[in-house]
């Protein structure tokens, strides 16, 4: 399998740096640390990207998680 990149984070930090990265060598606008308004509310993001092709706008969420055991479902 092809890996997109060797790093390996250590901290959450790293890992949110590499995600972004990664989306802007795709060619997305990406922006981090961003508060979206939501119908009820507002949700804090890691990582928020988004692109226009043929004229249709998409936008990507990546929550950073580094832990040491699989993230919960909630």
């Amino acid at each position: 399998m092809t890996r997109i990149t060797n790093i390996r984070p250590a901290a959450w930090r790293e890992l949110e740096q590499a995600v972004a990265d990664i989306l802007r060598e795709c060619g997305m606008s990406v922006q981090q640390g961003v508060r979206i308004a939501l119908p009820r509310g507002s949700v804090d993001l890691d990582v928020l990207a988004e692109e226009t092709v043929d004229g249709i706008g998409t936008r990507t969420v990546c929550e950073c998680k580094n832990w040491k055991k699989p993230v919960p479902r909630e």
